[in-house]
């Protein structure tokens, strides 16, 4: 009998849980995927994540892409996307945007 009275109260207290959630119909909009870093600071990150000075991270504006060390060749918005999604980086360098 305690086991059926205990089973209640635990669906009771579950079915309560699960409807008296509201939902948040004010939901700021997240940052939109179209914000840009600039230059500098791609080139900064890069040479912080790939252990390379900055002076070996050339910029090409008509082709968009990096190239490090005259080999590896790294397209801008793949490195906008990388950037991007680098929290922890962010927070090491105390980045706030």
């Amino acid at each position: 009998m305690k086991i059926k009275k205990l089973f209640v109260a635990a669906t009771a207290i579950g079915i309560f849980a699960i409807t008296s959630c509201k939902v948040n119909e004010h939901v700021q909009p997240v940052e939109t995927m179209t914000s840009t870093t600039s230059i500098p600071n791609l080139t900064q990150y890069l040479s912080r994540m790939l252990l390379v000075q900055e002076s070996e991270i050339k910029y090409d504006a008509n082709a968009k892409e990096f190239t490090v060390r005259d080999s590896v060749k790294l397209k801008e918005s793949q490195v906008q996307a990388t950037y991007r999604i680098a929290n922890e980086y962010k927070k090491r360098y105390n980045i706030t945007k």
